[in-house]
């Protein structure tokens, strides 16, 4: 799944309707709801983006983990 789509599906997860989305002249990703979930759409994906840097940050780890396991053998 493509990041935009994951985004889509973290609002819709969230229980949103998505009233329309289109790609913006600038190449962004435009997402319009009920202005009245506006602010929970917004929540929807800050969390989705923070779980994405968690995995990011943890696979690192684990990578690093590797890498000196390797370099002790």
């Amino acid at each position: 799944m493509n990041r935009m789509s994951a985004v889509i599906q973290a609002i819709e997860d969230a229980g949103i309707e998505i009233v329309r989305s289109s790609w913006k002249e600038d190449g962004h990703l435009q997402v319009d709801v009920d202005p009245s979930e506006n602010d929970r759409a917004v929540e929807a994906v800050q969390a989705y983006w923070r779980k994405q840097k968690e995995m990011h940050l943890e696979s690192i780890g684990l990578l690093a983990l590797v890498a000196e396991e390797a370099a002790h053998e």
